[in-house]
């Protein structure tokens, strides 16, 4: 239902609208659909509108499909249920232009392939499980109200969730992307998630699982998926990751945990749930999978941990941020892999200890949460010239401080074979 073009300075028309409505229960989708508005012409002429595209009825994909309303207005709606033919197969695709995508209804009882949404405003919806799920524009917000599921079918990896160029806010119930279990031997990796705002909140209220799948018969483990969120611009709110390498089976090695980095540019990173990123047991003759690395980055803001569990195996672990909260709780923080602890800029002072002095300030209580068997843990920057005040302290791993004046006002206990190793601004 394409618009016509314009000619000279006129513009382009109307694309129609498309409305379905079967007169069973069910509609199947065997084509592509198009509602593009007319080009404008070619002096001030403009592109005329898309038409909106609405399937009322519950729908089926008979096949791949692409439904277009092209660069300017033209909303595409699902209002009842969207599914596949054959589980993971059907593939779809959907450009909207400045129009909005909305699927009401629960989409992927049978598993849709890939879905790719090339550009919208706004996009809505509940539950949702597909092969993948890929964003690559959005100019408003982007919410799913129910678990958005790219678990791998049987002897296949899961799906990547990537929600990588929208402005505003991104809200998510929950995100499953495991590996699909295997019915041979070696377990499935989990599949990636990416969320990136370049001007909005980012808020997952559930938890977000990109588990590698255990193996069945002699062989590894599957990998964990990354998880990658960032907001440029605003607040980061998570409750739950796991990216836990799935367990090998005779003699093959556990997987390895997927990464974590969780990004809240120069404003506020806030966790409400456990963060786990261990590598998967060891069988037999087997190794245990490596842990996830993971960051946590605030800039001039704040990474409140709101005393949750954080394990990473033997992943190495860093918190990045003007001030901080680490929990209070002793022992909620595990790795046996390297700590690093450094303020977002080189002159920001840190206190150690309580009432110590300085913007990025770390208890007592805040360093005994790190349970010891930690390789070594670091404070200040490479090179930092930090103003640092130690008051009465106990460390139960290594550790190493670095500034430019460091004045120690109480006792400092290294239990154990900890040691301590401070670092001034001539190295």
């Amino acid at each position: 239902t394409t618009g016509g073009a314009g000619h000279t300075d006129g513009n382009g028309g109307v694309g129609g609208e498309i409305s379905i409505t079967s007169t069973s229960s069910t509609t199947t989708l065997g084509a592509n659909i198009a509602a593009i508005g007319g080009a404008g012409g070619g002096g001030a002429g403009t592109q005329g509108a898309g038409g909106d595209v609405t399937c009322v009825s519950a729908t089926v994909l008979g096949g791949s499909i692409l439904i277009d309303t092209g660069a300017t207005a033209g909303t595409v709606t699902f209002s009842n249920t969207l599914n596949g033919t054959a589980a993971h197969t059907q593939t779809l695709g959907i450009t909207a232009g400045t129009g909005h995508i909305v699927f009401s209804g629960t989409v992927g009882t049978t598993a849709l392939g890939a879905v790719t949404l090339t550009s919208a405003t706004n996009v809505t919806g509940a539950i949702f499980t597909a092969t993948s799920l890929t964003q690559t524009a959005g100019a408003g917000t982007t919410t799913f109200s129910g678990t958005v599921t790219t678990t791998g079918k049987a002897d296949v990896a899961g799906g990547f969730v990537n929600i990588a160029a929208t402005v505003g806010n991104i809200s998510f119930a929950a995100i499953t992307a495991n590996g699909g279990t295997p019915t041979t031997s070696a377990g499935e990796n989990g599949g990636d998630v990416t969320l990136y705002s370049a001007g909005g909140t980012i808020a997952v209220t559930g938890t977000i699982s990109t588990i590698g799948s255990n193996a069945t018969a002699d062989g590894n483990g599957g990998v964990g998926g990354d998880v990658v969120i960032t907001g440029a611009a605003d607040t980061v709110d998570v409750v739950a990751i796991t990216t836990t390498g799935g367990n090998g089976n005779t003699n093959g090695d556990g997987g390895a945990a997927g990464v974590i980095t969780l990004t809240a540019t120069d404003s506020t990173l806030t966790l409400a749930g456990t963060i786990t990123a261990t590598g998967g047991t060891l069988a037999g003759g087997g190794a245990t999978g490596a842990g996830g690395a993971t960051a946590f980055v605030a800039g001039t803001g704040l990474i409140d941990t709101a005393d949750q569990i954080i394990t990473v195996g033997s992943g190495a672990l860093t918190f990045t941020s003007r001030t901080i909260a680490l929990p209070t709780p002793a022992n909620r923080i595990a790795t046996s892999g390297a700590i690093t602890l450094p303020p977002d800029t080189n002159a920001i002072g840190i206190g150690i200890g309580d009432a110590a002095t300085g913007a990025f300030n770390l208890t007592v209580a805040e360093i005994g949460s790190i349970t010891n068997g930690a390789a070594s843990i670091r404070i200040g920057r490479d090179g930092g010239t930090h103003a640092i005040e130690i008051k009465a302290i106990t460390f139960n791993d290594s550790i190493t401080i670095e500034g430019d004046d460091i004045t120690v006002k109480g006792a400092i206990t290294c239990t154990g074979d900890a040691s301590i190793t401070f670092i001034g601004a001539d190295g």
